[in-house]
């Protein structure tokens, strides 16, 4: 059983919580007021008490405000001046000089040392939220720590439901050779007392006074890792809403059950708001006084406040993401909807009028859909759109390469940096992907598959004309393949491009205002 903390440390295992830290410190200011205050009434005077807590040692002796109240014969604190008038209290002529001090200036020494320490948990509380990223703020976290309480190793460990463990996910050694040691793993089956107590939200003081009060756990933590240790508990943020495959998703339902941490003599929702563990090591001759105990849990409960605020910004990119995914894609077929359409060709029209390469863009229209929709029903159509879709991303390989809904049943393909012949031959694999698809069409159709009519244009874009133009020249030749038969590919003759590699019959092929129809035995 784990020993609760007593003023002479005479057990090696102590547990402080929020409560006990206050009280600790409360009790101390008020038995050093009480004696002051006795005293100097013995001695016919007053003086002005601030706050003391005479069981923190300082930290830092060399930069604190040593003081000596002398408990000898050969001092007293008198408020009499040598005039008779009245003022602060201070040594009495009758006594040496040299081994008094006055308790006003004590006391606003240790107020100034007490400011002085809230403002750097401040710095370090800022430092904490001023970043949104859970790898800065871990990072942030065991490097601030261990500067303020000048500890000579930080770890955070954070709670693996699945393996029952707490693992590193950032330290802090001032001496580097531990950084490349075994890092700090800790297990309930290891130390189930104290986890026992950390996940009760107690936090824990490991370090070596007397062997003989020694328990098990503490001699076999301080055999593997030496030192004055403060474990601190790390609650979890108060959202339980995490992006889907996020480090911190709430376990299943199916698992919650068989955790050790909710056994009942823990609690049954210790777990839930359990995150894990700050450790901070200090050197063996040094101890944990209570303000430093006090600073740690406020750095704990500062950093919980820290993943919570980052949790949510991850949160609302997730939300924004899918957002935008909705707003720029078709709900029906997935592709991107006419708003995602017109915007990428207007990127892609003005780049390539920077750079003068060519724009190729192919409009797509299913022949006949009314009739198919009339035979099978507007179900049949959606499924038919949806197939439809996945033949023409077959098409496009590049990545700025856009299909898109343009309407309907009509779909829009913008191709950069592509010209005339490459367009076409990316139009006569459409053709050959949609007849793979072997969509039986209304009965009264004249073929039996659904086919495709396509429409093709090509420009090298310029500053004095818009991508409007592109979009027209594609919808004529469109208009164009629907009058010679459907079931083909129209090229605008008037932007016919082809690139300088093509061969002079290449070039005299696609020259030709003709209509460029697949063959029909494929």
């Amino acid at each position: 059983m784990l020993n609760r903390y007593v003023p002479h440390r005479q057990s090696q295992f102590s547990v402080f919580s929020y409560r006990q830290v206050e009280s600790a410190a409360q009790n101390s200011t008020d038995e050093l007021s009480e004696r002051c205050l006795n005293k100097s009434s013995d001695s016919k005077s007053t003086a002005k008490l601030g706050m003391y807590s005479p069981s923190v040692p300082d930290p830092n002796p060399s930069q604190s405000l040593q003081t000596n109240l002398s408990s000898s014969d050969h001092s007293s604190l008198s408020d009499g001046r040598s005039d008779g008038s009245k003022g602060d209290a201070i040594a009495s002529p009758d006594h040496q000089p040299n081994n008094t001090i006055s308790i006003d200036v004590y006391s606003r020494g240790l107020q100034v040392q007490h400011i002085a320490q809230q403002q750097r948990l401040r710095q370090v509380e800022r430092s904490l939220r001023s970043s949104l990223n859970l790898s800065t703020i871990y990072g942030t976290t065991v490097v601030e720590a261990a500067a303020f309480l000048k500890a000579k190793q930080v770890s955070l460990l954070r709670y693996h439901s699945a393996s029952q463990s707490w693992y590193p996910v950032a330290q802090y050694c001032r001496d580097q050779s531990l950084a490349w040691g075994q890092p700090l793993i800790l297990s309930w089956w290891e130390y189930p007392d104290l986890i026992k107590q950390l996940v009760q939200g107690k936090a824990v003081t490991l370090y070596r006074n007397q062997p003989a009060l020694m328990t098990f756990e503490a001699r076999q933590w301080l055999a593997c890792c030496p030192g004055s240790w403060l474990l601190v508990p790390v609650k979890k943020s108060h959202t339980r809403s995490y992006p889907a495959g996020y480090p911190l998703t709430a376990e299943p339902d199916s698992q919650r059950a068989a955790h050790p941490l909710r056994n009942p003599s823990i609690g049954q929702t210790a777990d839930d708001d359990h995150w894990g563990i700050l450790a901070l090591a200090l050197p063996e001759d040094r101890s944990w006084p209570v303000d430093e105990i006090a600073c740690a849990q406020s750095i704990a409960l500062e950093l919980s406040l820290a993943m919570h605020q980052a949790q949510q910004y991850e949160l609302l990119l997730v939300a924004n993401q899918e957002l935008q995914t909705l707003a720029l894609s078709d709900g029906l077929t997935q592709l991107a909807n006419r708003r995602r359409f017109d915007e990428h060709l207007t990127d892609e029209w003005q780049r390539l009028a920077r750079e003068q390469r060519p724009l190729s863009l192919i409009l797509c229209d299913l022949d006949h859909f009314k009739r198919y929709n009339d035979a099978f029903g507007h179900p049949a159509g959606d499924r038919c759109l949806i197939r439809i879709a996945r033949a023409l991303l077959s098409g496009p390989q590049r990545p700025a390469d856009l299909v898109a809904r343009y309407g309907g049943e009509e779909f829009a393909i913008i191709l950069p940096n592509t010209d005339t012949k490459g367009a076409w031959r990316i139009a006569q694999k459409i053709h050959s992907s949609v007849r793979d698809q072997k969509i039986a069409h209304a009965p009264n159709h004249k073929k039996p598959y659904v086919t495709v009519t396509m429409g093709v244009s090509t420009i090298v874009p310029g500053h004095e004309t818009t991508a409007q133009v592109l979009v027209q020249a594609a919808d004529l030749a469109l208009y164009h393949a629907k009058q010679q038969g459907r079931d083909r590919t129209y090229v605008h003759a008037h932007y016919n491009t082809v690139s300088p590699e093509a061969t002079t019959s290449d070039s005299s092929e696609e020259s030709a205002p003709v209509a460029m129809i697949p063959p029909e035995d494929e």
